[in-house]
Protein backbone atom coordinates (compact mmCIF):
# COMPACT_ATOMS: atom_id res chain seq x y z
CA UNK A 1 0.00 0.00 0.00
CA UNK A 2 1.03 3.39 -0.64
CA UNK A 3 3.14 5.12 2.06
CA UNK A 4 3.43 9.01 2.84
CA UNK A 5 3.00 10.38 6.31
CA UNK A 6 3.22 13.85 7.06
CA UNK A 7 4.60 14.22 10.95
CA UNK A 8 2.58 16.19 13.15
CA UNK A 9 4.37 17.98 16.00
CA UNK A 10 4.18 20.43 18.36
CA UNK A 11 7.64 22.90 19.24
CA UNK A 12 8.64 19.78 21.83
CA UNK A 13 9.46 17.77 19.28
CA UNK A 14 11.03 19.90 16.82
CA UNK A 15 14.79 18.85 17.91
CA UNK A 16 13.51 15.03 16.94
CA UNK A 17 12.65 16.01 13.54
CA UNK A 18 15.92 15.71 12.08
CA UNK A 19 16.33 12.08 12.93
CA UNK A 20 12.88 10.88 11.22
CA UNK A 21 13.80 12.81 8.28
CA UNK A 22 14.83 8.74 6.53
CA UNK A 23 10.75 8.29 7.11
CA UNK A 24 9.11 10.99 5.76
CA UNK A 25 9.18 14.17 3.16
CA UNK A 26 6.07 16.23 4.73
CA UNK A 27 5.85 17.27 8.76
CA UNK A 28 3.70 19.48 10.01
CA UNK A 29 3.86 22.48 12.50
CA UNK A 30 1.13 23.13 14.70
CA UNK A 31 0.39 26.41 16.47
CA UNK A 32 -2.17 25.34 18.73
CA UNK A 33 0.58 22.69 20.16
CA UNK A 34 3.76 25.92 19.99
CA UNK A 35 2.60 28.14 22.79
CA UNK A 36 5.98 29.51 23.26
CA UNK A 37 7.17 28.87 19.93
CA UNK A 38 4.09 31.40 19.52
CA UNK A 39 4.74 33.64 21.72
CA UNK A 40 8.42 34.07 20.41
CA UNK A 41 9.28 32.41 17.39
CA UNK A 42 12.75 33.84 16.83
CA UNK A 43 13.69 31.97 20.38
CA UNK A 44 12.85 28.82 18.05
CA UNK A 45 15.33 29.71 14.72
CA UNK A 46 18.18 26.49 15.75
CA UNK A 47 15.74 24.07 15.78
CA UNK A 48 13.47 25.05 12.90
CA UNK A 49 16.48 25.91 10.37
CA UNK A 50 17.60 21.80 11.32
CA UNK A 51 14.36 20.95 11.07
CA UNK A 52 13.61 22.23 7.54
CA UNK A 53 17.89 21.06 6.49
CA UNK A 54 16.17 17.74 7.12
CA UNK A 55 12.79 17.66 5.51
CA UNK A 56 12.15 19.42 2.51
CA UNK A 57 8.21 20.22 3.16
CA UNK A 58 7.16 22.10 5.98
CA UNK A 59 3.70 22.88 6.82
CA UNK A 60 2.30 25.51 9.37
CA UNK A 61 -0.75 25.06 10.23
CA UNK A 62 -3.06 27.67 12.14
CA UNK A 63 -6.43 27.40 13.62
CA UNK A 64 -6.92 30.68 15.43
CA UNK A 65 -10.00 32.42 14.79
CA UNK A 66 -10.27 35.76 14.04
CA UNK A 67 -12.30 37.72 16.92
CA UNK A 68 -13.70 40.21 14.50
CA UNK A 69 -10.82 42.60 14.32
CA UNK A 70 -9.77 41.72 10.92
CA UNK A 71 -6.33 44.05 11.49
CA UNK A 72 -5.55 42.76 14.72
CA UNK A 73 -5.86 39.45 13.99
CA UNK A 74 -3.32 39.75 10.57
CA UNK A 75 -0.87 41.80 13.00
CA UNK A 76 -0.45 38.78 15.45
CA UNK A 77 -0.59 36.29 12.49
CA UNK A 78 2.24 38.31 10.54
CA UNK A 79 3.97 38.71 14.15
CA UNK A 80 4.21 34.85 14.26
CA UNK A 81 4.29 33.06 10.75
CA UNK A 82 6.34 35.91 8.55
CA UNK A 83 9.55 34.78 10.58
CA UNK A 84 8.74 31.23 9.71
CA UNK A 85 8.26 31.77 6.32
CA UNK A 86 11.56 33.46 5.92
CA UNK A 87 13.40 30.67 7.13
CA UNK A 88 11.73 28.10 4.60
CA UNK A 89 7.82 26.60 5.39
CA UNK A 90 6.46 26.59 1.94
CA UNK A 91 2.92 25.44 2.83
CA UNK A 92 0.29 26.81 5.08
CA UNK A 93 -2.84 24.91 6.48
CA UNK A 94 -5.17 27.57 7.58
CA UNK A 95 -9.03 26.38 8.49
CA UNK A 96 -12.41 27.54 6.50
CA UNK A 97 -13.73 29.39 9.36
CA UNK A 98 -10.61 31.34 9.88
CA UNK A 99 -10.91 32.79 6.50
CA UNK A 100 -14.64 33.27 6.56
CA UNK A 101 -14.25 35.48 9.69
CA UNK A 102 -11.38 37.69 7.17
CA UNK A 103 -13.68 37.44 4.44
CA UNK A 104 -11.22 36.64 2.30
CA UNK A 105 -11.68 35.97 -1.45
CA UNK A 106 -11.13 31.88 -1.82
CA UNK A 107 -12.64 32.18 -5.20
CA UNK A 108 -9.50 33.09 -7.08
CA UNK A 109 -5.98 32.38 -6.84
CA UNK A 110 -3.72 35.20 -5.63
CA UNK A 111 -6.26 36.96 -3.87
CA UNK A 112 -6.37 35.42 -1.06
CA UNK A 113 -3.00 35.22 -0.94
CA UNK A 114 -2.76 38.99 -1.05
CA UNK A 115 -5.90 39.13 2.08
CA UNK A 116 -3.50 37.00 3.94
CA UNK A 117 -0.44 38.98 2.80
CA UNK A 118 2.09 35.97 2.22
CA UNK A 119 4.15 34.77 -0.61
CA UNK A 120 2.75 33.81 -3.45
CA UNK A 121 5.39 31.08 -3.33
CA UNK A 122 3.18 29.74 0.23
CA UNK A 123 1.02 26.58 -0.89
CA UNK A 124 -2.28 27.01 0.72
CA UNK A 125 -3.84 23.98 2.57
CA UNK A 126 -7.36 25.09 3.17
CA UNK A 127 -9.06 22.92 6.06
CA UNK A 128 -12.38 22.25 7.34
CA UNK A 129 -13.36 20.39 10.45
CA UNK A 130 -16.48 19.62 11.00
CA UNK A 131 -17.95 18.63 14.24
CA UNK A 132 -20.79 15.95 13.07
CA UNK A 133 -20.59 13.17 10.16
CA UNK A 134 -21.67 15.29 7.43
CA UNK A 135 -21.80 13.99 4.00
CA UNK A 136 -23.50 17.37 2.86
CA UNK A 137 -20.82 19.55 4.19
CA UNK A 138 -18.01 17.45 2.88
CA UNK A 139 -19.63 17.54 -0.43
CA UNK A 140 -19.88 21.24 -0.13
CA UNK A 141 -16.05 21.91 0.52
CA UNK A 142 -15.40 19.47 -2.56
CA UNK A 143 -17.12 22.42 -4.50
CA UNK A 144 -15.32 25.53 -2.29
CA UNK A 145 -11.81 23.27 -3.71
CA UNK A 146 -13.16 23.64 -7.18
CA UNK A 147 -13.45 27.26 -6.79
CA UNK A 148 -10.22 27.71 -5.19
CA UNK A 149 -8.80 26.62 -8.71
CA UNK A 150 -7.52 24.04 -7.10
CA UNK A 151 -5.92 24.52 -4.29
CA UNK A 152 -5.67 21.10 -1.94
CA UNK A 153 -8.27 21.22 0.37
CA UNK A 154 -8.59 19.26 3.90
CA UNK A 155 -11.73 17.80 5.21
CA UNK A 156 -11.77 15.95 8.96
CA UNK A 157 -15.09 14.58 10.37
CA UNK A 158 -15.69 12.18 13.11
CA UNK A 159 -15.93 8.60 12.11
CA UNK A 160 -18.32 6.49 13.95
CA UNK A 161 -18.55 3.16 12.27
CA UNK A 162 -17.63 1.01 9.55
CA UNK A 163 -20.39 2.57 7.23
CA UNK A 164 -19.41 6.15 8.37
CA UNK A 165 -15.81 5.22 7.12
CA UNK A 166 -16.55 3.73 3.97
CA UNK A 167 -18.61 6.88 3.06
CA UNK A 168 -15.74 9.02 3.59
CA UNK A 169 -13.00 6.81 1.68
CA UNK A 170 -15.70 6.73 -0.92
CA UNK A 171 -15.08 10.61 -0.97
CA UNK A 172 -11.54 10.37 -1.30
CA UNK A 173 -12.03 7.89 -3.93
CA UNK A 174 -13.72 10.25 -5.85
CA UNK A 175 -11.54 13.29 -5.34
CA UNK A 176 -7.83 12.91 -5.95
CA UNK A 177 -5.83 15.48 -4.28
CA UNK A 178 -7.34 16.46 -1.80
CA UNK A 179 -7.81 14.54 2.21
CA UNK A 180 -10.64 12.90 3.63
CA UNK A 181 -9.93 11.88 7.13
CA UNK A 182 -12.49 10.20 9.76
CA UNK A 183 -11.25 11.56 13.17
CA UNK A 184 -11.54 8.99 16.05
CA UNK A 185 -10.59 4.64 16.13
CA UNK A 186 -13.44 4.34 13.89
CA UNK A 187 -11.61 6.19 11.57
CA UNK A 188 -8.18 4.86 11.30
CA UNK A 189 -9.09 2.95 8.57
CA UNK A 190 -9.00 6.36 6.70
CA UNK A 191 -5.54 7.56 8.11
CA UNK A 192 -4.23 4.12 6.27
CA UNK A 193 -5.99 3.83 2.95
CA UNK A 194 -6.25 7.76 2.23
CA UNK A 195 -3.06 7.99 0.44
CA UNK A 196 -3.24 5.02 -1.81
CA UNK A 197 -6.81 6.63 -3.34
CA UNK A 198 -4.76 9.86 -4.54
CA UNK A 199 -4.18 11.77 -0.68
CA UNK A 200 -0.86 13.77 -0.81
CA UNK A 201 -0.02 12.57 2.56
CA UNK A 202 -1.34 10.81 5.99
CA UNK A 203 -1.02 12.69 9.27
CA UNK A 204 1.17 10.55 11.59
CA UNK A 205 2.62 11.01 15.14
CA UNK A 206 6.21 10.58 16.94
CA UNK A 207 5.30 10.30 20.61
CA UNK A 208 1.59 11.85 20.85
CA UNK A 209 -1.05 12.02 18.79
CA UNK A 210 -2.74 15.64 17.36
CA UNK A 211 -5.92 13.92 16.33
CA UNK A 212 -8.14 11.76 17.87
CA UNK A 213 -7.26 8.28 16.26
CA UNK A 214 -3.87 9.60 14.32
CA UNK A 215 -1.20 6.45 14.33
CA UNK A 216 2.28 6.87 14.79
CA UNK A 217 4.93 6.68 12.14
CA UNK A 218 5.88 3.35 13.24
CA UNK A 219 2.34 1.83 12.90
CA UNK A 220 1.38 4.00 10.24
CA UNK A 221 4.71 2.80 8.20
CA UNK A 222 4.04 -0.97 9.73
CA UNK A 223 0.33 -0.80 8.33
CA UNK A 224 1.23 -0.09 5.00
CA UNK A 225 4.63 -1.34 4.05
CA UNK A 226 4.87 -4.64 6.74
CA UNK A 227 8.34 -3.22 7.46
CA UNK A 228 9.03 -4.01 11.12
CA UNK A 229 8.57 -0.84 13.15
CA UNK A 230 11.78 -2.00 15.91
CA UNK A 231 13.64 -0.80 12.62
CA UNK A 232 12.50 3.14 12.54
CA UNK A 233 13.69 5.43 15.32
CA UNK A 234 11.95 5.07 18.54
CA UNK A 235 10.44 8.57 20.33
CA UNK A 236 12.53 10.14 22.95
CA UNK A 237 10.62 9.62 26.83
CA UNK A 238 9.97 12.79 26.83
CA UNK A 239 8.09 12.87 23.68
Amino acid sequence: MKCEPCISIGETQLEEIPQYAPYAKYWELRSDLSPHLVANPDAYTAPLEAALEAIPEGILTYKATPNGNKEEYLKEFHRVFDPLFVLGFNALDIDVYALMGLKADITLKYPLHRALGIPISVSLIISCHLQEFDLQSAKTAIIVKGLMMGRLGKVVMPCKDEQQCEAILELQRENEGMLFLGSGSAGQRTRVECVALGAPFSYVHIGHPTAPGQLSLQEYILVTQGQDSNAIAQPSAEA
